[in-house]
């Protein structure tokens, strides 16, 4: 999911298959990004999409305004996951220094076994505890 500005926002859902395919499934433009334009959204892709919960849907977003309160509050039992490209760079917005973290994020989310990702988060943990919590 992501939106662009566009004398407004557009606000899209793309899709992508087991092929690797991907497709557009939903978009609309909005006059703001706010929780209350994504609570719109979010309402009217679910009634069009159907089954979210029983089907496995999963959704992957940048943490934009408001989105991940109203998947929360509409789809409180869908999968909703962030892009850990946008993430590293969250990281840099907020004062931490991305390299030193980037190749540790990697391997936590590359990680198999749950031994794996817990020693790469014991990792992250070791040099600021703040950036995991």
């Amino acid at each position: 999911m992501d939106s662009i500005k566009f004398k407004g926002q557009l606000l899209c859902v793309i899709g992508k298959d087991a092929n690797d395919n991907m497709f557009p499934i939903s978009w609309e433009i909005v006059e703001i990004e706010n929780k209350e334009s994504w609570r719109w959204f979010l309402t009217l892709l679910i009634e069009d999409i159907s089954g979210v919960e029983e089907m496995g849907w999963a959704f992957m977003s940048n943490q934009q305004k408001g989105l991940v309160v109203m998947f929360k509050e509409i789809m409180p039992n869908a999968h909703h996951r962030f892009c850990v490209r946008h993430m590293n760079n969250n990281f840099k917005n907020v004062g931490f220094k991305r390299n030193m973290y980037k190749d540790l994020i990697w391997n936590v989310v590359k990680a198999y076994r749950k031994i794996e990702h817990d020693y790469y988060m014991n990792e992250i943990n070791k040099i600021d505890v703040s950036v995991t919590s």
